[in-house]
């Protein structure tokens, strides 16, 4: 089993202003106060003192914001206000009183509001953002950032840019959308490369190099933790010096030079030590731990990591918390005692749950797989190690790929299904290769370029040759037609012929062409329809393999296993719910497009009321909305018969209410609407789920059928219903109007026309 270092843990945050310690020391703010000092400038300073003290005196900082706030609002000073609160906010927020912080941030906000000061407002919400992304509340964090990007790109203000997307990069990178961090981060060093900015800098680095190991790439993230390093030496920075020491040992650590990777651990904890950081002294305590693991040092791995998890409690980190429940897991798997292995792993699932960390959950099914394939419990085994690889496939973590495919072989064996087992084998085979030979990899795409370039040239070289004959085959041409006028002048009775034997042949090219494009075109319409088939028939055969496939294990795990496990049993209940509910949607879809395609469904309207539809759908939903925790809101304002398909509406709404619950994260909101504008009744399905990127949108108007990403718990779907969609409105001389942004939900509608029952 590899261990996964605390790389959630090692992201460096960014505040909206830079604090009083990195400008001024304590003793020269101090000789400051002593001097004489205008009214604002001595607010400032004891602001700047109390941050200074925010660690080691916290009593003494509250003491010197009082006083500063007092002679703020003795002189009306509403910026002094803000700076007090925002500093109280800091401190609360380094004691780990998160939403305390966060009141102190909004009297801050309303403070620079007052006072018509945008960026100082600007810095604070990125603060108020922190505390939210600290919470794991990653959509508020996001919101804030980006109300933050828009005040701080109105001035210019590189640094608070930075600030902005280095954050943003965090969260796409906790949501698992890798290339939008790295893109973020790309933005932020490009940016802080322009100030010369070497300080931010080498948080920038390390935040890149934590994504690089989480996609396996570890000869560029310890590229970039070594950038970090030096950039900390050179400006002085400890805490820096700290991380980046910290990271450069998760990589060796990987890498499986444990002697190496203590060393480095080792140094990082010595500096944060000195410096009395104890989050860092937690995560390098915890890392220490987890070296010794593979060292088989068990008993010093166990004692490292609850030393580090006490520091954790204290702090209030639940991510980190969790890790360390994983993280002894391991240690007892190790050992050979699989039950306290099993239940310290329901205790790291409850906290990532909590803190929605993803990427955490698939090392604790994981976990929990390897367990129960020792003890013999194979339907459980199957069960966790499916929802690990179900959920590492979709983030892309291939560490945990390896580990799922290298269960599920197990699992086979003990089976007897060799052939699956050796298929299985293969699998594991590959992604083992891609995680651990990235230079073979690389000197493979070096060859596969090589070769690729000499085939092209080879086809210049062809090219060139054709061309050439081509034209020694123009001058033969030329010269035949000039024997030809020649002969055409001197003969005026063989001009006429040419004439007309010409004339005659351009009308049969014109009919031959015209039958020409006939065939082509039809041939076009039947490769597409065949592709189109081949292409539905492979995505839902798959679909329905993994969704029976689902169904048996856990009917087979009902029937074996005796349950203590209420977390369990839900769990394999909840598969085995999905799995037949995406079976009959799948099918369902399948039926109503093979009737389309084959002119079977006749356009049937008749007048009725959609609403009616609309409740009976979601009667239909009710069970996979309360599985799901969905709040639904009904906002049925209008009330008129419409003339439609009932057959075909129906459809279009379920799968409309479909999508949106599959989604949807757990317990968001989902809204049902009717309104009516002259003669047109709007429907509308909007949820505050993942949404859709641009590209996404745009091959759905363009009605390709292709299967999209799963939904926020893992379901899968093929995507038939999109395009029965489609067409089913183009019936109704109505289409889909949808807006949507990734992260911020998607809101769908359709209209149909109202009728007066009389008319009809």
């Amino acid at each position: 089993m590899k261990t996964l270092q605390l790389i959630t843990c090692l992201l460096v945050f960014n505040f909206g202003h830079v604090i009083a310690q990195e400008q001024d020391s304590p003793t020269k703010i101090r000789q400051l106060l002593q001097e004489k000092q205008d009214d604002t400038t001595l607010i400032r300073l004891k602001r700047d003192l109390a941050l200074h003290y925010r660690l080691q005196d916290t009593a003494r900082a509250y003491d010197l914001l009082d006083e500063a706030m007092a002679l703020s609002q003795s002189l009306s000073y509403e910026k002094g206000v803000g700076l007090i609160n925002e500093a109280r906010g800091e401190i609360l927020y380094y004691h780990g009183f998160y939403e305390d912080a966060i009141q102190c941030f909004d009297r801050a906000i309303n403070s620079y509001q007052e006072a018509g000061d945008e960026r100082l407002k600007a810095g604070v919400i990125v603060d108020e953002g922190n505390a939210n992304l600290f919470m794991a509340r990653y959509d508020t964090a996001l919101a804030r950032y980006e109300t933050a990007l828009d005040l701080f790109t109105k001035h210019s203000d590189i640094p608070g840019m930075s600030r902005c997307l280095n954050n943003m990069g965090i969260i796409y990178k906790n949501y698992g959308w890798y290339n939008k961090a790295l893109e973020s981060y790309d933005k932020v060093e490009e940016l802080y490369l322009r100030i010369s900015d070497s300080t931010s800098l080498t948080d920038t680095y390390i935040n890149t190099g934590v994504v690089y190991v989480l996609r396996g790439h570890y000869y560029l993230a310890l590229e970039k933790f070594s950038k970090a390093l030096e950039y900390a030496h050179m400006t002085g920075h400890m805490d820096r010096v700290a991380k980046s020491l910290l990271n450069i040992g998760v990589i060796h650590n990987k890498m499986q030079e444990y002697e190496l990777a203590l060393e480095y651990y080792s140094r990082s904890l010595k500096v944060s030590t000195a410096l009395e950081d104890k989050v860092e002294i937690s995560k390098a305590l915890t890392n220490i731990g987890t070296n010794y693991i593979p060292m088989q040092q068990y008993d010093r791995a166990e004692d490292y990591i609850r030393r580090g998890l006490d520091l954790k409690n204290e702090l209030g980190d639940l991510r980190s918390i969790s890790n360390c429940y994983n993280y002894l897991g391991e240690i007892y798997f190790f050992k050979g005692a699989y039950d306290q292995a099993v239940r310290e792993n329901r205790r790291a699932i409850e906290l990532k749950h909590e803190v929605n960390d993803r990427e955490g959950l698939t090392r604790c099914y994981t976990g929990m797989g390897q367990s129960y394939l020792e003890m013999g419990r194979l339907g459980l085994a199957a069960v966790y190690a499916d929802s690990s690889l179900d959920l590492s496939l979709e983030l892309g973590v291939l560490e945990q790929i390896v580990d799922a495919y290298a269960i599920q072989k197990e699992i086979m064996v003990k089976k007897g299904n060799f052939r699956q087992a050796y298929e299985l084998s293969e699998l594991h085979k590959s992604f083992s290769d891609s995680l651990m030979n990235e230079n073979k990899a690389r000197a493979v795409q070096e060859i596969e370029f090589k070769y690729k370039s000499e085939m092209l040239a080879e086809e210049n070289e062809r090219l060139r040759l054709q061309t050439e004959l081509d034209g020694l085959l123009i001058d033969r041409h030329k010269k035949i037609i000039i024997s030809v006028s020649a002969a055409i002048i001197m003969f005026g009775l063989a001009l006429i012929l040419l004439y007309l034997l010409n004339r005659r042949e351009k009308h049969f090219s014109r009919s031959l062409r015209k039958k020409n494009q006939i065939i082509t075109k039809q041939n076009i319409q039947l490769e597409t329809l065949n592709n189109t088939k081949d292409k539905i028939l492979s995505v839902v055969s798959h679909d329905l393999r993994g969704t029976i496939g689902n169904q048996l294990t856990a009917l087979a795990v009902l029937a074996r296993e005796d349950f203590k496990d209420e977390v369990e049993r839900k769990l394999v209940f909840s598969r085995l719910a999905n799995s037949a509910t995406l079976s009959l949607e799948i099918l369902e879809n399948l039926a109503h497009w093979i009737n389309l395609q084959e002119g079977k469904i006749e356009y049937m309207p008749e007048p009725g009321r959609v609403e009616n539809i609309l409740r009976a759908e979601i009667e239909y939903f009710s069970e996979s909305l309360a599985n799901k925790e969905l709040k639904l809101i009904q906002e049925l304002n209008a009330s008129c018969k419409g003339y439609f398909d009932e057959l075909m509406i129906r459809s279009v709404i379920r799968n409309l209410l479909s999508n949106a619950i599959k989604f949807s994260r757990r317990g968001g909101e989902i809204s049902i609407s009717t309104n009516r504008s002259g003669d047109q009744l709007n429907v509308g399905v909007k949820d505050q789920g993942i949404g859709m990127s641009e590209g996404e949108i745009r091959k759905l108007k363009r009605g390709e059928i292709s299967k999209f990403r799963r939904g926020t718990e893992n379901e899968k779907g093929s995507g038939l219903g999109l395009a029965l969609i489609k067409d089913f409105l183009g019936y109704h001389n109505s289409e889909l109007q949808l807006s949507s942004e990734p992260n911020r939900g998607t809101d769908v509608s359709f209209s149909l026309t109202c009728i007066d029952t009389e008319t009809v």
